[in-house]
């Protein structure tokens, strides 16, 4: 079986790496092939692999080579392996976030139609800190936390909702009035889909209905107090039509 030679061409093929980069490592003392072939190629060996991957990672976390030269002899493989794991999580919180203002954004124009930059850069700069949490207790507050619609989430409950939004906002725009049949329809949706969200929860779903209606700075997305209005109305129409109390 003919030994696979680890010339300075492969090995720049195998990592994603120039030749130019390696023979650079190699002129500064940070790289050097372990052998040269008689025919004077340069040969690296399966451990000189390893230390270029070492360097790599050192320097995808942005480390000069100079300190990836320092680095090399005082870590250890793991120590390394370590670091770049670190680094790989803080890459993902910040796309995380920048995840979660992209679909704030999204539904901001699906709620809107337009963009607000105002309303926006509140929404992205307010603190960890929400203020309607200090009307539950912590455990209801991480319940509805859980449960609730966020401005920066795509999933299918906060789809509902913005499609509720639209709807209402276009009845608005066309003088519909909540007791409508069409408000009435929003109001079956909206009672099915509050049952879904608050199921054996459903004292939380009126109390916070009544925080959501608040004018009161309370960190959740800002809505039209005319969406609140018909909403309303619209449910109290439903239930006296079906012979409920509101």
């Amino acid at each position: 079986m003919v030994k696979e030679e680890l010339t300075t061409g492969r090995v720049a093929k195998m990592m994603g790496i120039s030749v130019r980069t390696l023979r650079y490592y190699d002129q500064i003392g940070l790289l050097k092939p372990g052998s040269t072939l008689p025919n004077g190629r340069r040969q690296y060996s399966k451990e000189d692999l390893l230390e270029l991957e070492k360097i790599m990672i050192l320097k995808s976390a942005q480390f000069s080579l100079e300190h990836i030269k320092t680095l090399m002899n005082q870590l250890d493989t793991i120590s390394i392996i370590e670091m770049h794991k670190r680094r790989l999580n803080s890459e993902i919180e910040q796309l995380t976030k920048s995840l979660e203002h992209t679909n704030t954004l999204l539904n901001m124009y699906q709620i809107e139609g337009s963009l607000s930059w105002e309303d926006l850069l509140k929404l992205v700069r307010q603190p960890r800190h929400k203020p309607w949490k200090e009307s539950f207790s912590e455990e209801e507050a991480e319940i509805l936390a859980e449960r609730l619609p966020k401005a920066e989430s795509d999933d299918f409950i906060t789809k509902q909702w913005l499609s509720i939004i639209k709807r209402i906002k276009l009845c608005l725009k066309q003088e519909v009035p909540p007791e409508s049949e069409w408000g009435k329809q929003i109001a079956e949706d909206i009672i099915c889909l509050s049952d879904h969200s608050f199921k054996g929860h459903e004292d939380l779903a009126d109390r916070f209905w009544e925080v959501r209606k608040s004018e009161e700075p309370n960190g959740l997305y800002p809505l039209d107090s005319g969406i609140m209005e018909f909403a309303e109305r619209a449910i109290e129409s439903a239930f006296h039509d079906s012979g409920g109390s509101g």
